[in-house]
């Protein structure tokens, strides 16, 4: 492996902060009243900055290098054996004034050979290099080098106020197992070490520090017409070719593959169906929308999505601390109206929802189907009238549907320890088909046709509990 084919470089991408100051003036009238003042002098207006350092430890002298802006590589040896072992040492400091969230991830520039199947991952948050090789059985084993390989998957995640430093120290390990069929090769492709940094919720104004809960990590705009969504580079590139240059959409019945790797992508899914960008498709043909990473939703008030005939594939990933609000006639979960969309291998973990029909997957589904996938963690349900004009009649309250007509469930699953409180003060269910299961004992099925023989399929892990307040 050349020295040039293992080039490392680090990269830094920083939200930026707007300021705007509004000025009202106030103008007294005539009349004379005592009057006292207190005057504020030397007030201040100034942008912080949002800025991150990288550096890496001189394994002689011990001493810190900054290396944000070096093309040196951090791991430069070209004599790989089965058992030899590379280690070094860095620090993510935070070198601005606003506190910052960071993530730090593996990029590649090419493919790689199959030499990256035999060389290990190791990582420990410490700044002390391993003195034997046995250390290394307690750092973290996060998988070769072609499993991290431009995946989505972060090996450390953390937040930094001003000034604060976190250590990282990696080692990379070729395995005592790999044969003669690797020597003489090469990587294939450089690689880099990138180090991506946004706002986090430290500061507070006049109302909390909730202004930039929804600052997310590697992601960029992606303009359509009049609109801008924050996106990842994935999911921009699975949608580039088919939105309409003419219209700036989507056209319904129109197949495509979206790629989600963070939960900006959930976000924008949502607004380009709200926006009508994601056409609404009533026909034949099937779009699909592909999971890559785990989500975290903290944080996030996330619309439910609404669309026809979609297949959200989980590819065994989850979404996580997943608060869904209700769509405009009130349907609530991770889908509001599913219609006959289906959900492939996805595990929804921790989950609140509000809505007249509403459960984790889907508030309302007629012809939908789940397929390997679980609900996990504490998931609140409640049921809430519609806050629009559109009056739901057929009202359902579900663990994991709402309400439901023609639902097919495969292999989905309650995890064990998971609680589920559902809510449903208020709601009036005689006029639902169905009814009488929104007051069962099982609940995982709100209402409909189907709710009780569904219910009954559903795999239920040990100790459950389920809690019903009417």
């Amino acid at each position: 492996m050349t020295n040039s084919q293992k080039t490392t470089k680090k990269a830094v991408l920083a939200g930026f902060l707007s300021l705007l100051l509004c000025v009202s003036m106030l103008i007294g009238s005539t009349w004379a009243w005592f009057t006292d003042s207190a005057v504020s002098s030397g007030n201040k207006i100034q942008a912080g900055t949002l800025k991150l350092k990288l550096e890496m430890k001189n394994k002689t002298n011990e001493e810190w290098k900054d290396i944000t802006t070096s093309s040196d590589p951090v791991f430069n040896y070209d004599m790989w054996e089965p058992g030899y072992t590379e280690a070094a040492a860095l620090r993510i400091t935070n070198d601005g004034s606003l506190a910052l969230k960071y993530a730090a991830k593996f990029v590649g520039t090419a493919a790689l050979t199959k030499l990256a199947d035999v060389i290990d991952v190791y990582t420990s948050e410490t700044e002390t290099l391993p003195s034997a090789r046995t250390d290394l059985d307690t750092w973290t084993k996060q998988g070769t080098l072609s499993e991290f390989f431009n995946t989505a998957d972060t090996f450390v995640t953390g937040t930094l106020t001003a000034s604060q430093s976190k250590s990282l120290a990696i080692a990379f390990k070729m395995q005592e197992s790999a044969g003669n069929e690797y020597q003489g090769l090469s990587l294939g492709g450089a690689f880099d070490i990138q180090v991506l940094a946004t706002q986090w919720t430290d500061e507070a104004d006049s109302f909390g520090n909730d202004y930039d809960a929804n600052a997310f990590l590697g992601v960029r705009s992606l303009k359509i017409g009049d609109k801008s969504y924050n996106v990842s580079d994935e999911f921009a590139d699975s949608l580039g070719n088919d939105i309409d240059d003419s219209t700036n959409k989507i056209p319904a019945n129109t197949a495509f593959t979206a790629e989600i790797m963070n939960a900006a992508d959930l976000v924008a899914l949502e607004q380009m169906i709200e926006d009508g960008v994601i056409a609404v498709n009533n026909g034949e043909i099937r779009r699909t929308v592909n999971i890559g990473a785990d989500i975290d939703m903290s944080g996030i008030n996330l619309k439910p999505l609404g669309i026809m005939r979609l297949a959200l594939n989980g590819n065994g990933h989850s979404i996580s601390n997943l608060t869904v609000t209700q769509n405009s006639v009130g349907k609530s979960g991770l889908f509001g109206y599913g219609g006959d969309c289906i959900i492939n291998d996805l595990t929804l973990i921790n989950v609140t929802a509000k809505g007249c029909q509403v459960g984790a997957f889907f508030g309302q589904t007629e012809g939908g189907t789940l397929n390997n996938c679980t609900l996990a963690g504490n998931v609140n349900i409640t049921w809430e009238q519609c806050t629009s004009d559109y009056n739901e009649e057929w009202n359902g309250a579900g663990a994991l549907v709402g309400w439901s007509n023609g639902t097919t469930l495969n292999n989905v699953k309650i995890a064990d320890n998971t609680t589920i409180n559902i809510t449903r003060t208020g709601m009036i269910v005689e006029s639902a088909p169905g009814a009488v299961s929104s007051q069962g004992t099982k609940n995982y099925i709100g209402a409909g046709s189907d709710a009780d023989s569904n219910s009954d399929k559903v795999i239920v892990g040990s100790n459950v509990s389920v809690h019903v307040v009417d």
